[in-house]
């Protein structure tokens, strides 16, 4: 059985009575798909196994795995009949593979688990329960709680999850609302909108979640159901680029479908300010055609997006403070006047970054005693922004440092 920290979980003695709901048990089937799991396997198979629902098919598709996953599966399979596998001989890709899982799925219900991650034992019964009681609800996920590579709790604040449907699908034009691992889906739902668009990987989940919240009703639990591993190996650290600019093309068609004859000038804005992230983000990364194709995306969606300054200031500061300070300088030193316009407004925006850049690099500095690194940011700093000089713990320094430059001169 997989054990888990206790005071993360909800007690077991408030599980729901499933049988007194339904005459006949729902039947789930589990999609997961693995590339080289053999780390973190056991242990999420094992959290699928060990639910208190039983009624489920859990099918697994190897995606190609080099390492001992295959003989794992193997291993789990002969032991346990619910569990279905697929072996892709060569790698067909996430996504794929769990359309080729939903294309044998049997289940009234669809849920998820990724092979990293970990479900606490009642997450099945809770949700299928809930989906019960609410019959308009056709997808639903848990609350996460985050843990690392050796499965300690991160100390992460709490995870700003809505549960209902009205705020989830106000929030779902700016934002995923759904910890993928997490979700169940009504197979009829599912049917009406069909499955993940593989081009849009990896934000395929959030063109889901569009398509569906156009037939269905959305819920999160608020429970914590769901252990989401965070590390470096996962999707969410890699493909900054690709992911910002696929969440971009899946709202910019959810516009398309749902404001076909009519105008939604606000939501085109937030087409237009996804697809200037991503142009931010490919930027930063040096793919600097990628960029001015998403910029351009950007200003198709949104005519305006250069005059919205406010918007511009939030995401060029969000991307590039993200970064190590020596490699965020020339990065927004380019990014203005090769990328961005240099109007007066942006060219303010550059310099207020550029002076922020320069003085955390001087705190730095400072901390560490390295004079050399303090001449080399201080006066940059402020000449960006001439209003550090009326912070006296920055005129001091630069007092200091002025004096201690004339002093080594003379010597």
């Amino acid at each position: 059985m997989v054990e888990l920290p206790d005071a993360t979980w909800p007690s077991t003695a408030v599980s729901p009575n499933l049988s007194a709901s339904v005459e006949r048990p729902a039947l789930v089937s589990v999609i997961m798909s693995v590339l080289n799991g053999e780390p973190y396997l056991t242990r999420a198979v094992d959290s699928i196994l060990n639910q208190t629902y039983p009624y489920f098919e859990f099918i697994i598709i190897d995606d190609g795995s080099t390492d001992n996953t295959w003989q794992i599966l193997t291993h789990y399979a002969q032991a346990d009949s619910r569990v279905v596998l697929i072996r892709n001989e060569h790698n067909m890709g996430y996504t794929r593979s769990l359309n080729k899982g939903i294309a044998q799925a049997q289940g009234e219900f669809v849920a998820r688990q990724d092979a990293d991650d970990i479900s606490h034992c009642e997450r099945l019964a809770r949700q299928i329960a809930f989906l019960i009681d609410h019959p308009q609800v056709g997808l639903l996920g848990t609350l996460p709680q985050f843990i690392d590579a050796n499965d300690a709790v991160l100390p992460i604040a709490r995870y700003a999850l809505l549960t209902d449907n009205k705020s989830i699908q106000e929030e779902l034009y700016n934002s995923n609302c759904f910890r993928h691992g997490s979700i169940i889906m009504r197979r009829t739902c599912l049917d009406m909108v069909g499955v993940y668009n593989a081009d849009l990987e990896p934000s395929e989940d959030y063109d889901l979640w569009l398509r569906l919240a156009e037939v269905t009703e959305l819920a999160n639990l608020p429970e914590p159901l769901y252990l989401y591993r965070e590390h470096m190996a996962s999707e969410s650290s890699k493909r900054r680029f690709r992911q910002m600019y696929h969440k971009a093309v899946a709202l910019e068609q959810a516009v398309q479908r749902r404001f076909a004859t009519a105008p939604a000038a606000d939501k085109w804005v937030l087409v237009g300010r996804d697809f200037l992230r991503a142009a931010v983000l490919a930027w930063i990364d040096g793919n600097h055609a990628a960029a001015q194709e998403a910029l351009m995306r950007a200003q198709t969606a949104d005519g305006r997006l250069l005059e919205r300054h406010d918007q511009l200031a939030t995401i060029t500061h969000r991307y590039l403070t993200r970064e190590p300070v020596e490699k965020a300088i020339p990065l927004t030193e380019t990014l203005f006047g090769e990328l961005l316009p240099l109007t007066p407004p942006l060219t303010h925006i550059k310099a207020q970054l550029l002076s922020e850049l320069h003085m955390e690099a001087v705190f730095a500095a400072q901390s560490a005693q390295q004079n050399a690194q303090i001449d080399a940011h201080l006066w940059p700093g402020i000449r960006y922004n001439p209003r550090w000089l009326r912070n006296r713990g920055i005129l001091s320094l630069l007092l200091r440092r002025t004096f201690s430059f004339r002093r080594s001169s003379r010597s």
